[in-house]
């Protein structure tokens, strides 16, 4: 059975940075009409075990389907969607897999309450080299910051979903 377990926003850059996107953010206020477009576009390919990602874009006429995975999303979408439901989606992945998928809602790792709200921000440097990397520590609200590069490298202007420094 299809169950969506969260719908984000997807923020992209500027066009300068076209493809890159700054945030994923849930809840998405579009979420209703993007679960049933996405259930029919799963169902259209056959996809009915393990974990899918779609990607919408909003138009005039509602939204449109840009691409469909059997896979988990990227951009720390797993993570997101576990602070916000507390469901492990790496772990139901691999129960798919293995043939031993429980029920996305009986999984809860973190039960409990929830918030209202979440983001995953990417971290985009201007263009230099990276002296150093300071991480802060203690931020209420923050669960946890990835750094994905080392001092020394050199940044260009963002252009692909790759080049961001962090998140």
């Amino acid at each position: 059975a299809f169950v969506a377990l969260a719908v984000t926003e997807r923020v992209m850059a500027d066009d300068a940075a076209f493809g890159v996107a700054l945030s994923h953010v849930w809840p998405s206020p579009f979420a209703e009409a993007a679960v049933e477009v996405t259930r029919r576009a799963v169902s259209a390919l056959g996809i009915t075990e393990g974990p899918s990602s779609t990607q919408l874009r909003l138009s005039s006429g509602g939204p449109e389907v840009i691409g469909v995975a059997a896979r988990l999303g990227g951009g720390h979408e797993a993570e997101l969607i576990e602070a916000v439901t507390g469901i492990g989606l790496n772990e139901l992945a691999l129960s798919a897999a293995l043939g031993d998928a429980p029920v996305p809602g009986t999984v809860a790792r973190t039960p409990g309450h929830r918030p209202g709200g979440a983001v995953t921000r990417f971290l985009l440097a201007p263009p230099g080299v990276l002296e150093s990397v300071e991480v802060p520590q203690g931020m209420s609200g923050v669960a946890a910051v990835r750094v994905y590069r080392q001092p020394g490298h050199l940044f260009e202007s963002a252009g692909r979903a790759a080049d961001p420094a962090g998140a």
